[in-house]
This record gives C-alpha cells, structure tokens and sequence, in this order.
C-alpha cells in the first residue's frame, strides 16, 4: 500500500512539472518572435554589449558570419542621443565608428525587429570600413577613394555609403531574421 502511495505522489509530481514545463513553453512561444537557441558564432570575433539588450550579441554575430567578417571586435554602447546627428528631419537610432579591427556601434533603445534592420545598417558601414572602402580620418571622409569634407558633406540619403547600405541592409536582414527569428 505505501508502495502505491509513493508511485502516485511521483506520478503527480511527474505530471505537475510536465504540466508547468508545458505552460511555460506556450508562454514563451506566444509571443511573436522566439530567438532560436542553435547559433552559432565564429569564435575569432567578439562582441562586447554593454547594453541590457542581449538580442544585439546575437545580431551582430549573426550579422558578421553572413557577411564573411572575421578577426574583429565590437562594442556596443546604448545612448540616448546619438552624437553628430544633425540631419533635420532624420533621426539616427545608430552609428558605427572605427579603429582599427574594433568597432564602437552607439546605439538607442531599439525592439528586435528594429534592432535587426538599424544593426544590419550598421554592418554594412562596419563592411565597408574593413574593406578599406570607408575611411573617416579627421574632418574627411574617403569612400571609394573620393573624398567628402565632412562640413561639405552631400544630404545624408545622397552619401554613397549610405545608399550602399540602404541597398545591402535589406538582404542582410532577411539574413539575420531567418537565423534568429521563428
């Protein structure tokens, strides 16, 4: 008889926790966006976030497999303002800055999905300047190997790094969705 009563207090206990684990796994998948647990990043890059927002590690580890980015460390910093971001109308939520194989991206409070497309935006620049192809060095900007002073610099859609990386964040993005993102 106590023999029994055990095997059903274990049996109980058994289907509690089952019961709760299930619950949990409805909670967690009922929101919109689950991050999938099976990524994998390429250990000769580092990502150091300084934010409370996990989800930009994996982004821009992400982010820099896709685009074949190795040897390279970035920092990320959330600020509330970004600095040198006068442009009327336009609101930066982001912005990358260089030195040598290290890469300071500052950025604003952003949700996933936003995270996804201002971050992708953001690695594009971080492409370009490893590439050589963007050099900023004191008040000049090098792109291409055209010169921009940067108190003379053309509107900020018109700039060809940027449009560059208008154009290129989009596949990125998808590419970076697809991995993180159910």
């Amino acid at each position: 008889m106590k023999k029994t009563e055990d095997s059903v207090k274990i049996l109980t206990w058994g289907l509690g926790i089952a019961v709760i684990l299930v619950i949990i796994f409805a909670v967690i998948n009922s929101g919109k966006l689950v991050i999938k647990n099976s990524i994998s990043y390429k250990k000769n890059n580092i990502v150091h976030n300084t934010t409370s927002y996990s989800y930009y590690d994996d982004i821009i580890h992400v982010g820099l497999n896709k685009l074949g980015i190795e040897e390279t460390v970035v920092i990320v910093q959330e600020v509330s303002t970004i600095p040198n971001s006068n442009f009327g109308d336009l609101e930066l939520k982001a912005v990358i800055r260089n030195s040598g194989n290290q890469y300071l991206i500052l950025v604003n409070n952003l949700g996933r999905l936003e995270a996804i497309k201002v971050l992708s935006h953001e690695l594009i620049h971080l492409k370009q300047y490893k590439s050589g192809r963007l050099i900023e060095k004191g008040g000049i900007i090098t792109f291409e190997g055209k010169e921009y002073y940067k108190n003379e610099l053309p509107n900020y859609y018109a700039r060809p790094w940027e449009k560059e990386a208008f154009m290129q964040q989009m596949d990125l993005r998808e590419e970076i969705a697809k991995e993180i993102l159910e």
